[in-house]
């Protein structure tokens, strides 16, 4: 796993790149795509690592920063999180 970290304590893993940086470089791929070149994947690769980001960063807050609401009786998941964030 080149170019990766895992977060400790969690079975999360995630690139060492600034989301920043990972998001410039597939806008500058679309830039780079001709007439006939399709931009279906570029935009699916972003949105995948998009959504990727989020939920690590939702996991990431629920678990250090709110622990108590990932035991009983809430027993919060990041999902539950980020379906809450969609529905907005």
């Amino acid at each position: 796993m080149d170019g990766e970290l895992s977060s400790p304590g969690y079975d999360v893993v995630v690139q060492q790149e600034r989301t920043t940086a990972v998001v410039e470089r597939y806008l500058s791929e679309l830039a780079g795509l001709s007439g006939d070149d399709s931009a279906e994947p570029i935009i699916r690769a972003l949105l995948s690592s998009s959504a990727r980001r989020l939920h690590l960063l939702s996991a990431t807050l629920l678990h250090r920063n709110y622990p108590r609401l990932s035991k009983p009786p809430m027993n919060l998941e990041a999902e539950e999180m980020l379906s809450g964030v969609v529905e907005r």
